[in-house]
């Protein structure tokens, strides 16, 4: 519980200092920041929920309406050529 919790006041103090870098966007305080982090990580949980398998790796979905064939040569391992 306490690695939780160290790990949203880093997130909220990473995302106090997001305005530093990103014009246009503003955090008015510590506070707000640290309910931001709360918010990202529940989002975070659940987007992960819907794209993690059973394996435990997350998957891209993308629906590819045809394969394109590219023209290459393979390079395998130890070829000089």
């Amino acid at each position: 519980m306490t690695l939780g919790f160290f790990i949203l006041i880093i997130n909220g103090l990473l995302l106090l200092f997001v305005p530093n870098i990103v014009t246009g966007f503003h955090v008015d305080n510590f506070g707000s920041a640290f309910w931001g982090a709360i918010v990202i990580g529940i989002v975070s949980w659940i987007l992960s929920a819907f794209f993690r398998g059973s394996d435990g790796r997350v998957h891209v979905l993308t629906h590819h309406t045809q394969i394109k064939r590219v023209q290459g040569r393979v390079i395998e391992p130890g070829d000089r050529s």
